[in-house]
């Protein structure tokens, strides 16, 4: 995703009675249905430099420790991060890097499976822990880049970012340039205590990026880094802005996103009364069944309230009569059939809402890195 200056906007529902909303909202305009944060203004960012932007207090922080790796047991204050960060724009433009170019990072706690041909990238930095994959990954394809191993490679002709950013490579340092507010970023109160950030999100995700990483640097809190989450590190570890301007090579998905300044996140959910919003669902995974929309979770909640299942995911089966039924995916604690499962939900569920497009019990669900069911695999078995 490409970061810049945009509305952000989420779906939501009233938490009250369908009629309650439709008496409320039928007559709403456009401004009266929008729900503004009552939190302070973020001032947006046009004009200067994301690198002096997130630097701009470093001063302040100077000696302070930014990030933190207990596995690793290294650690970088303010000071190394912001002359690494020169250190490495003056050897990648010496290297013959322009601004339009694009620079894929892949290490253990980014996503691999980011195909290299959509960010049209020509420079890829890696971990020395996935070197195997990417050589896997590039194949006879791999002439086509220029590497860079984290470390010094021990399989691939790689450049050592160790060596440029410790100063045993001579390199110029360069000073961030600046911009008008349109250009591409990423592809996603101080006391004196310091505060501690636990980066436990990957950073390729956007609130990875932004919401933990650069906002720790701007902050000057010491950020907590694991190569790969584990509850152990985030046990022992311990002691949003989010915008985004469309997708890159993608100008179809951009538009279906991003529609009259509003960023539609697809998202499904409610607000309380307090204003504190919870997510549900998103309108992708909505099941259509003869003009009704059913909600996956909804029906997800009802089949693990029964004593033997484990883990279940619900998804829409196509249907030539009614467009979509409900299909369950079942990871059973025990042994146990189908009928009984239809048998449980038939009175917590309305008609068109049991699973009669049927039930496939498996051994396991597949996930992302992350841990989030992947719908679009399951989809994938009964299609």
């Amino acid at each position: 995703m490409l970061i810049c200056r945009q509305n952000f906007v989420r779906c939501y529902r009233k938490c009250l009675s369908s009629d309650v909303i439709s008496r409320k909202y039928s007559s709403a305009t456009t401004e009266e249905r929008i729900l503004k944060s009552s939190a302070p203004k973020i001032e947006d960012l046009q004009r200067g430099n994301f690198v002096n932007t997130i630097f701009k207090n470093v001063d302040k922080y100077w000696s302070r420790t930014a990030i933190e790796c207990p596995e690793s047991k290294l650690s970088f204050t303010f000071s190394e991060i912001a002359d690494q960060v020169s250190r490495w724009s003056g050897f990648l433009k010496e290297f013959g890097v322009t601004p339009k170019d694009v620079v894929t990072i892949v290490a253990p706690n980014c996503e691999l499976k980011r195909m290299l041909d959509i960010s049209q990238s020509k420079f890829i930095i890696y971990s020395k822990d996935v070197e195997e994959n990417i050589s896997l990954a590039l194949k006879e394809d791999i002439n086509k880049y220029h590497l860079f191993c984290i470390g010094k490679s021990s399989k691939l002709k790689a450049h050592n970012v160790e060596d440029i950013l410790y100063g045993k490579q001579s390199v110029s340092r360069l000073q961030p340039s600046e911009i008008v507010g349109e250009e591409t970023c990423y592809i996603p109160f101080s006391r004196q205590e310091q505060n501690i950030i636990m980066g436990m999100l990957p950073f390729f995700h956007i609130f990875g990026a932004f919401g933990i990483l650069s906002y720790g640097l701007l902050t000057g809190a010491k950020t907590i880094i694991v190569p790969t989450f584990s509850a152990e590190a985030f046990v022992t570890g311990i002691p949003k802005h989010k915008i985004m301007k469309g997708y890159l090579n993608n100008i179809k998905a951009t538009n279906e996103m991003i529609r009259n300044g509003w960023a539609h996140t697809g998202d499904i959910g409610y607000y309380d009364e307090k204003e504190f919003f919870y997510i549900i669902d998103r309108t992708k995974d909505l099941i259509k069944y003869q003009g009704m929309q059913i909600s996956p979770s909804e029906i997800e909640t009802e089949i693990q309230k029964h004593p033997l299942v484990a883990e279940c995911s619900v998804i829409g089966k196509p249907d030539d009569k009614y467009g979509e039924l409900p299909f369950a995916f079942i990871i059973p604690k025990q042994e146990i059939s189908a009928d009984e499962i239809h048998k449980f939900l038939e009175d917590k569920l309305s008609s068109h809402k049991q699973l009669k497009g049927g039930i496939k019990f498996v051994d396991s669900l597949p996930k992302s890195e992350t841990g989030k069911i992947l719908r679009k695999k399951l989809r994938e078995i009964i299609i």
